[in-house]
């Protein structure tokens, strides 16, 4: 007769293949995780080191921007003035040596004015001197010239004294009045001043009328 095979039961004792397996894989999985930890937390240590050395002395680190934020705007001015600066100074060197010319050049222009104004000056006394000799040598002519001007402005006068009299449009009287009054006014210096005796009977003759006429208007005008 065959044996007759029994199945063999677990141990009380004894842990599964499957659970030991998991089990395994657990302690593997928190070895891998510690080991993941430990990696970060002397990663984070030496991160951490820098900062623990550098909080000793935080002031220069904090410092040292500020004196470069504060050096840099102090910079700039320090460059305009120093460009102004050498600009000035490139301007005054043009200008010194340019100033030789420029006072050249204005020595030459006063030079040429003063020359012009002198000529000029002795231009117009050489004319003054030719008018004054020109006066002397013909004042017989020119006297005699002045005279016969003075007739004929006394002889226009006349004419418009006359023709204001006699209009027919209604001018007064009295208008006419001063016409005559100044023509015989020139007939009498005519004659104080004239040499030629036939000025003078002429002016005499023309401030006779105007004195006529003048003294006949005057009349008309008072009555």
């Amino acid at each position: 007769m065959p044996a007759k095979t029994r199945s063999r039961r677990p141990r009380r004792g004894a842990v599964p293949p499957a659970q030991a397996a998991a089990i395994a894989h657990a302690r593997w999985l928190v070895d891998r995780v510690r080991g993941v930890t430990g990696a970060l937390g002397r990663a984070g240590a030496a991160l951490r080191a820098p900062l623990r050395s550098s909080r000793g002395a935080p002031a220069p680190a904090a410092e040292a921007p500020a004196e470069a934020t504060s050096a840099e705007p102090s910079a700039q001015p320090a460059a305009r003035p120093s460009r102004a600066a050498a600009l000035a100074a490139e301007v005054a060197g043009r200008a010194r040596a340019a100033s030789p010319r420029v006072r050249q050049r204005a020595a030459l222009a006063r030079h040429g004015l003063t020359r012009a104004a002198s000529r000029a000056l002795a231009l117009v006394a050489a004319a003054l001197l030719a008018l004054g000799r020109g006066l002397v040598r013909h004042h017989g002519v020119l006297l005699g010239l002045v005279h016969r001007l003075m007739w004929w402005g006394s002889l226009a006068l006349l004419i418009v004294g006359g023709r204001i009299a006699i209009d027919p449009h209604g001018h007064p009287l009295a208008e006419a009045v001063p016409f005559f009054v100044g023509g015989f006014a020139l007939c009498a210096f005519a004659i104080l001043l004239a040499a030629s005796p036939r000025i003078r009977v002429a002016a005499f003759a023309l401030g006779v009328s105007h004195a006529g006429l003048a003294l006949l208007l005057w009349t008309l005008t008072q009555g």
